[in-house]
């Protein structure tokens, strides 16, 4: 639980610090096509803003989770690395965390960084989902995903550095690395099925919720039918807690991943589950 909850306390300070000595960077060249109007003062945006700290709940609720799985010990009947180790679904929380924190960073101060930084964490957190598919569709251990991540991210930061060359936006990026994750995954349900069963009602949820907030802010945006900048009722804050949502449950779809026998210890085949 340490990792997400340092990156809480750290995230959190930060940010207030740069909102009370001013936010740098022009402020309002970035993040204004989410509906909610711009107010005075250090936060921008304050409905979009605070309705991150879902993001935050749910990836302290999953280290939280984590610790408490690995206390269990319940290596010898689930098999799962995001039940058996700290490492992998700590860095899942991370990313979750991180998710909120530059996200809330990007609404309070309208700034071109943070949306670059928002959409970065965002696809982060789809690299995170690739790589973790992969090192489970082919049984591999620490390295599979290491390699898979690096190589993921290197092409995020190396399309950050060339000024997001062919036109492609940071969303349909997003999009297109959530049809990957969800590819490898499929691949790797059907490849293994035989090893280990699942819960696919998290999955569902996931998915539900996640279209249901992308239909929500679609008709929430700048001229949606039910766009009102001055509302405490913000569409776009309704995203950011159905897909945390989403996330958590993402998790927990990977958590219930149980061998159908019992790995032996050290088996780089004992793995766990993402989409």
């Amino acid at each position: 639980m340490l990792l997400p909850l340092s990156l809480t306390i750290v995230g959190v300070a930060l940010l207030a610090a740069l909102a009370l000595v001013g936010w740098p960077g022009v402020v309002g060249s970035a993040g204004v096509d989410f509906c909610e109007a711009n107010r005075p003062g250090p936060i921008a945006q304050p409905i979009n803003t605070w309705s991150n700290a879902a993001f935050l709940a749910v990836g302290l609720a999953i280290g939280y989770r984590s610790w408490r799985d690995v206390a269990a010990a319940k290596a010898p009947g689930w098999g799962n690395w995001l039940v058996t180790t700290v490492r992998y679904p700590a860095s899942y929380a991370a990313a979750v965390v991180g998710i909120g924190l530059a996200s809330g960073a990007m609404h309070a101060s309208t700034t071109a960084w943070a949306a670059e930084l928002d959409l970065l964490s965002m696809h982060l957190w789809g690299a995170w989902c690739i790589a973790f598919a992969t090192t489970r569709l082919f049984r591999a251990g620490d390295p599979t995903f290491l390699r898979v991540f690096a190589a993921v991210t290197t092409v995020l930061l190396a399309r950050i550095a060339l000024g997001h060359p062919l036109g492609v936006k940071g969303s349909t990026l997003f999009g297109a690395m959530i049809v990957t994750a969800i590819g490898v995954e499929v691949v790797g349900r059907l490849r293994n099925y035989r090893r280990y069963r699942i819960e696919t009602g998290y999955l569902a949820w996931a998915v539900g919720m996640f279209l249901v907030a992308y239909a929500t802010n679609l008709v929430g945006k700048n001229g949606g039918r039910y766009c009102d900048p001055y509302s405490v009722w913000q569409a776009h804050a309704v995203w950011h807690v159905l897909c945390a949502g989403s996330a958590g449950f993402v998790y927990l779809y990977g958590r219930s991943e149980r061998s159908r026998t019992p790995a032996a210890a050290g088996d780089p085949s004992d793995g766990g589950s993402c989409v």
